[in-house]
């Protein structure tokens, strides 16, 4: 862009485009809105305000093809934030919403043991068979 540096700018419906200071501004002023509201932050909320189809939320957020690396990074930064007010409360809500795998897909069942238990073997003495125990599988 004519001696410019150029900037990153990605083209949505109604033709509108973004550059990586403007939404990371649009951003900071939902955060800001939520705040002054007394609104909890949400994926879905800062979708509506940024007037984005989820897809291409979701597509800037993923940048598989590494078209959009500073979107994807004020996005990511904007997810890391949600993710740390609902690790910051204590209501059912936040916990269950922490188990979807936008918010960090977290559990609170323990995992199985799939069948890569560890092993420990303990002999004393030589290999007469006097002591050995085993555990595990």
């Amino acid at each position: 862009m004519r001696g410019q540096e150029k900037k990153e700018q990605v083209r949505r419906e109604g033709a509108v485009e973004y550059t990586k200071e403007e939404l990371e501004d649009k951003c900071k002023a939902y955060f800001a809105l939520c705040d002054d509201d007394g609104k909890k932050y949400t994926k879905p909320g800062l979708i509506l305000y940024l007037n984005l189809p989820e897809d291409t939320f979701d597509g800037w957020l993923r940048d598989e093809e590494g078209k959009c690396a500073g979107l994807s990074g004020v996005l990511k930064k904007a997810m890391i934030r949600m993710r740390d007010d609902l690790e910051q409360r204590n209501d059912t809500m936040s916990l269950f919403r922490l188990k979807q795998l936008c918010y960090g897909g977290y559990s609170d069942r323990p995992t199985e043991d799939k069948g890569q238990g560890i092993r420990v073997s303990v002999r004393f003495g030589q290999d007469d068979g006097k002591a050995a125990v085993m555990y595990g599988k």
